[in-house]
């Protein structure tokens, strides 16, 4: 049986009594530094699943990554080590969402010398290493298809690995040893030709856009806030298409600079959080009324958009990750999100900042605020700008497809600002003998008082006392009628 021997570092070989043939010595392939991911997610829907995939690709594109070419002998039981690493200072951050099919964790690249590739031989002792990892490592291997070609022309590095749980690392290491009996000579290899570092994750069904993996510091950086944007008064308008036979009804609010608050100062980088806010005036809410379709089609749609910017635009847009929207002081069904469509980018070097979010209105639903959270995912240097508001608007419409002349009319208000209305239990807009019954059949102590909507009294803030009783039976007959 052959046995390997590694004899130092270098690229001098020598014969040893250990194998059947020479021995050469450690190559250290030049790092792949990994400066950039794409991000792309997809929905099947034949298939019914959803393909998320952070990565970047061999041959490195400018600014994506480098790998440079080395010039090294390779024969029997030469060492080989590789490593992919994240640029100084930075780490991989690997983000685990469960799913029902997989997610799993890609490095794979090729060393091109030339001429015929051959095929590969078994590498012998494999061993790896997350260098500086944070979390749990993955240690499920999927895939190992280490090795040099049989001509000595290629080497390769290929490992999958299957992702259970949050991790972080600076560097992924492989090492093994060739089995090849390949003659001792200097072969020069071009910059890492082909393969990719990924992160992919399939799951059923159509699920929210996440990326998986980035590059950053290791833990977020600085979550900033930017300013509400406070809207109280809304347009209304009502229009019929003579061509496409459509009734649309809208209601929105705009502004446009320092309308739209103030201007802030922030260090926006690489790993930092954002988060943007579009608020109701102080102690009031949103009441957004679902309006029927009718047969011939149609639907109801909330809107929000933001732009906020330094005054230097000469730079282009680059996507970040964003979450979906959150809806504070919520009551009723909330809308849902379409983040196919919602974006919330940056200029290349931080100057803009730009969020755009669609949901679908199913129900009737009141709230307070409404806010994105948010993390840079692209390389952006850590400074201090100053930000003003550029515009923004919030809208909501009602469209109904029309099936034949004739306007079917106006579909009515669809969103406006009134004062709280706690004792409309069951969120139609009226205090009525609904939010009795919802009273009596909560009656009792609160079985958990983070989610007892029935204990209303006292009105507060702070509001209830995670006790369900006459108080709170009276507090619904003292605002009997419609709401405010």
């Amino acid at each position: 049986m052959k046995r390997a021997q590694i004899v130092g570092i270098g690229l001098a070989c020598v014969w040893s009594g250990w194998t059947a043939g020479p021995v050469c010595g450690q190559v250290d392939v030049p790092p792949v530094v990994v400066s950039t991911l794409s991000h792309s997610h997809s929905y099947d829907s034949f298939q019914n699943w959803t393909t998320t995939i952070d990565e970047v690709t061999f041959p490195c594109a400018a600014g994506a990554c480098s790998g440079p070419g080395f010039t090294a002998t390779i024969t029997y039981s030469t060492g080989i080590e590789a490593r992919f690493e994240a640029p100084s200072g930075k780490r991989f951050q690997v983000t685990n969402t469960p799913g029902d099919l997989y997610t799993y964790l890609t490095f794979d690249a090729t060393w091109s010398a030339g001429g015929t590739a051959g095929t590969y031989g078994a590498a012998e002792q494999v061993t790896v290493l997350f260098e500086n990892a944070q979390g749990t490592v993955p240690s499920v291997v999927i895939q190992n298809s280490c090795g040099v070609s049989s001509t000595g022309n290629r080497v390769r590095m290929a490992l999958t690995y299957r992702i259970d749980a949050d991790v972080s690392f600076t560097a992924f290491r492989v090492s093994f040893s060739t089995d090849n009996d390949l003659p001792a000579q200097p072969r020069t290899f071009g910059p890492v030709s082909s393969g990719e570092v990924e992160l992919r994750r399939v799951v059923s069904g159509n699920v929210a856009n996440q990326v998986l993996m980035s590059i950053g510091n290791a833990t977020l950086g600085t979550l900033e806030l930017v300013p509400p944007v406070t809207f109280s008064t809304f347009t209304h308008l009502h229009y019929w298409d003579d061509d496409s036979f459509d009734a649309v009804t809208r209601d929105s609010a705009s502004c446009v600079g320092v309308a739209c608050g103030s201007a802030f100062s922030a260090s926006i980088g690489t790993s930092d959080g954002v988060r943007t806010r579009i608020r109701a005036p102080g102690g009031q809410r949103f009441v957004v009324t679902r309006r029927p379709t009718p047969m011939g089609g149609g639907g109801q749609s909330i809107r929000f958009a933001g732009t906020w910017s330094t005054g230097n635009t000469s730079d282009t847009d680059t996507f970040w990750n964003d979450d979906p929207p959150v809806f504070v002081g919520l009551r009723g069904t909330p809308p849902v999100p379409d983040l196919s469509q919602e974006t919330l980018n940056v200029t290349q070097f931080g100057n803009r900042i730009r969020l755009y979010v669609y949901a679908t209105v199913t129900d009737s639903f009141t709230f307070t605020e409404m806010r994105v959270d948010s993390q840079v995912v692209h390389q952006v240097a850590d400074a201090f700008r100053t930000y003003t508001p550029v515009s923004a608007s919030l809208q909501v419409e009602h469209w109904q497809n029309g099936n034949g002349p004739g306007d079917p009319g106006d579909a009515g208000t669809l969103i406006r600002v009134a004062p709280p209305c706690v004792a409309d239990l069951a969120y139609n807009e009226g205090v009525d003998v609904a939010d009795l019954l919802a009273v009596i059949n909560a009656w009792g102590p609160c079985a958990n008082p983070s989610n007892c909507p029935a204990d209303i009294a006292p009105i507060g803030p702070p509001q209830g006392n995670d006790l369900v009783n006459v108080d709170d039976l009276l507090a619904v007959i003292n605002a009997w009628g419609p709401c405010p």
